[in-house]
């Protein structure tokens, strides 16, 4: 047998013997999917695709209601799923793994933002939570989120304006429809995250209901709206005040 057949054998045989004999960890898949990994840009392997942005702002409670700015201050979990075309394993390579948790900071997000947001509040998340990778690529990152919107009295309501929509307004800073699109999780948000995770604890005031419904806009903030159509996702929320406020006047 010639010198480069006994080579080949011998690569072989310890190949063979390497892959019975060591079960790859998370740090080797970790290794394997971030080689030669730019995390800066869209995660697509054809520039043309578009990235599909599952969205979800969810309530965990009413942490604050300004009567006279009209304000609404709502603790959220900013629920994110999209697809990395990157990040795909066999989980039966890596002893059945199905699941790798990650730092936010690692990989590329979608760049959402809050267009309604007052000017002494965060427009992004700034709590970079970790991120979950399951084997198809897909990615799910789940930020806690303290918004701040202004409200609007409703039609019919009474003189002391007790029931109030606060609208919301999120969607990519810098991408256009072209790059990136969302969607809502639920339109029916309150009734897609069921009664466990909002909690009503505010003695003032009652989430009454909350909608959300993406559509394509031009929306003159953000450089999405630069070069063409954003798609923006609008949140309705109606908030009613529990109890009124009554003072006694003086006999």
């Amino acid at each position: 047998m010639s010198a480069i057949g006994i080579s080949l054998l011998l690569c072989f045989v310890i190949g063979t013997v390497t892959a019975d004999g060591h079960k790859k960890s998370e740090s080797d898949l970790r290794r394997a999917l971030f080689y030669r990994h730019d995390k800066l840009v869209r995660p697509v392997k054809d520039i043309n695709d578009v990235v599909d942005v599952l969205v979800e702002m969810a309530p965990i409670g009413i942490k604050d209601v300004d009567i006279k700015d009209r304000t609404l201050k709502l603790d959220t979990w900013l629920f994110m799923q999209w697809e990395d075309q990157h990040f795909t394993w066999n989980p039966a390579e890596y002893g059945g793994l199905h699941q790798l948790n990650l730092p936010a900071s690692e990989i590329w997000k979608p760049d959402i933002a809050i267009y309604t947001a007052t000017p002494d509040e965060y427009m992004l998340p700034k709590v970079h939570t970790n991120v979950v990778l399951l084997p198809n690529g897909t990615v799910i990152w789940v930020p806690p989120f303290t918004v701040k919107t202004r409200c609007e009295p409703t039609e019919g309501a009474s003189d002391n304006q007790d029931i109030f929509l606060c609208s919301i307004k999120l969607g990519s800073w810098t991408y256009d429809v072209s790059r990136l699109r969302i969607q809502e999780r639920n339109q029916d948000i309150l009734q897609g995250i069921g009664p466990d995770t909002f909690r009503d604890s505010n003695r003032k005031w009652k989430l009454e209901s909350m909608t959300a419904r993406s559509e394509q806009k031009k929306e003159s903030r953000g450089l999405s709206a630069v070069k063409g159509m954003s798609m923006l996702q609008e949140i309705k929320s109606f908030i009613k005040q529990k109890m009124k406020i009554c003072t006694l006047s003086p006999h």
